[in-house]
């Protein structure tokens, strides 16, 4: 729904499968804020390997060049091989990223991004092939970085 020129609301529905796990859907909000020539607030895919909506409040700093402050939070789920603690468990990991990314973008269908963060309330639980859980650990923030390259066609 278009509130207003700078402001855009609405309705989303993601769906994701995972190992183990039924499929997941799941409402979520979509926003396009432009408060004014050169902050931006946005709900969106996000920079790099992160899945669903996220929140990113985002700079312009020049015609090509945006940073942007952003977060979502994660959650993946992976199998094991057939030996170790848990031959064919699988383990689950969450976190909340924050980070910071400096993005250029010189035309429509390309940019560039540098991101680094820290990824904060981690969580690995450890599950057997019946899954039923064996050990779950917080883990304390760890630090990422990533670069991100975009081509469209």
């Amino acid at each position: 729904y278009e509130v207003s020129e700078t402001f855009t609301i609405g309705p989303g529905l993601g769906f994701l499968t995972e190992i183990e796990d039924r499929p997941m859907l799941f409402p979520f909000l979509l926003i396009e804020w432009q408060i004014d020539p050169d902050w931006s607030l946005s709900t969106g895919r996000g920079l790099a390997a992160t899945r669903g909506p996220g929140l990113v409040l985002s700079y312009r700093l020049a015609d090509q060049w945006r940073i942007g402050l952003g977060s979502r939070w994660e959650r993946y789920r992976f199998r094991l091989d057939d030996e170790g603690p848990a031959p064919d468990g699988v383990v689950e990991e969450s976190s909340l990223p924050v980070y910071l990314g400096l993005t250029w973008k010189p035309t429509d269908r390309t940019s560039g991004s540098l991101l680094a963060g820290v990824n904060f309330s981690g969580r690995m639980a450890l599950y057997d092939e019946r899954g039923d859980r064996i050990q779950r650990e917080d883990y304390d923030p760890a630090p990422f970085f990533g670069l991100v390259f975009t081509v469209g066609f």
